[in-house]
């Protein structure tokens, strides 16, 4: 289950993700999107881009503030 916190890092990286040129679509992946996921799991976000696609594997968390 994501947090509101989660949900907006999630929104925040699939936004400024979409603003950089050729990304076709932004796809969050793994734990997180299962909801399986635990405090300590990394967020995985699958980018699309108008020629290939590529896997970013975030291995940390973004913490507030």
């Amino acid at each position: 289950m994501k947090s509101p916190t989660d949900q907006l890092f999630i929104n925040h990286v699939a936004e400024q993700l979409g603003t950089v040129p050729g990304v076709q679509s932004v796809a969050l992946g793994g734990s997180r999107a299962t909801g399986e996921n635990r405090p300590d799991s990394d967020f995985d976000f699958a980018i699309e881009f108008c020629t290939f696609a590529m896997v970013y594997a975030y291995d940390s968390i973004v913490k507030a503030g």
